[in-house]
């Protein structure tokens, strides 16, 4: 029996915070068989536009009220109910995929994600590469734990960054591997191929032939701060989930300030990135600054007419072409 992929996404007003949800949304109906996703309530447009997209039968929308719980973690509450949802509909060759609403694969990557399971069938979890993007620079590249075979113990920790299942490693394991490799990654300055020996070697489970760090060509694009008109509302929504908390080291009200202050948004960004590298003493500014621009990264093709926006757009186009992927 082929394995069934199903993906889950949970957000909350990711339209008026300048998510490019649609896109992600396309992005994986592409490769992957059913979406669930879970709004929180939102009390923008987001709920209407994603009642819309149900009208496919590959999309299946719920509402889930998220817990009162500081740093972040109603998020992976949310992304567990879907895991718990999505479970009773999955066989033991099955996989979830848990997907973020600034994410998008390229479609250079569609088919090899789509093998993953025959390929490797014994595989209980896949790690990805991504491309940290703000606005027209990389912060850096990560890896993540997303992709998990569905006949196991699944949980979404932190604030729904990566999922593990549980019996095999501790979260205490995984935040130290990720702390690892992102210091590695900083202190080499070799973003891509040294932070996959580092992912694919420094994981030490109880059965380590059984995780796969899993190259793409490019990495998962995860577009972060990307339309300038949406920071005060995506840094508001931040406040009011992570409490007095901020970014890094950046309170959200100093964040929001500086956006509004600035009468250039280049200069605008520019400030944000160069304060954030304060709060961490392991980021170099001028690396970042020197890092390839968006306009010259081979973009994922749903994203190259917006990439440069001011302000995110809802696509009738793009709600279309969701509504017409009914099978992969």
């Amino acid at each position: 029996m082929k394995a069934k992929i199903i993906g889950i996404l949970a957000g909350k007003n990711l339209f008026s915070q300048g998510y490019p949800f649609l896109e992600a949304i396309y992005s994986f109906l592409n490769w992957g068989d059913e979406l669930y996703i879970s709004d929180g309530y939102s009390n923008d447009e987001t709920y209407k536009i994603l009642k819309r997209l149900s009208k496919n039968k590959r999309i299946h929308v719920y509402k889930y009220k998220w817990p009162q719980l500081n740093n972040g973690r109603a998020i992976a509450a949310a992304y567990n109910n879907l895991i718990f949802t999505a479970k009773r509909r999955t066989n033991k060759s099955d996989y979830i995929f848990q997907l973020q609403a600034n994410e998008i694969v390229h479609e250079s990557e569609y088919t090899r994600l789509r093998s993953l399971p025959e390929e490797y069938p014994k595989t209980k979890l896949f790690i990805f590469p991504y491309n940290i993007l703000c606005w027209k620079f990389i912060l850096g590249y990560d890896w993540r734990f997303r992709f998990a075979k569905a006949n196991q113990d699944i949980k979404s920790f932190g604030d729904g960054a990566f999922i593990e299942t549980v019996n095999e490693v501790t979260l205490r394991d995984a935040l130290k591997d990720s702390l690892k490799s992102i210091y590695k990654l900083i202190k080499t300055g070799q973003y891509y191929s040294r932070l996959f020996n580092i992912a694919a070697n420094v994981s030490k489970r109880k059965h380590p032939a059984l995780y796969k760090a899993y190259p793409l060509y490019p990495p998962i694009f995860r577009y972060s701060f990307i339309f300038p008109k949406n920071i005060e509302m995506k840094f508001s929504g931040h406040k009011n989930l992570w409490g007095k908390n901020g970014y890094n080291g950046i309170k959200f009200d100093d964040i929001i300030k500086h956006f509004l202050n600035k009468e250039g948004v280049e200069t605008a960004y520019l400030e944000f990135i160069k304060n954030l590298n304060l709060h961490n003493d392991n980021t170099n500014y001028n690396d970042i600054i020197k890092r390839t621009k968006l306009e010259n990264l081979n973009h994922p093709s749903i994203m190259k007419n917006i990439i440069n926006l001011y302000e995110y757009k809802m696509r009738e186009s793009v709600i279309q072409e969701i509504l017409k992927n009914t099978s992969i």
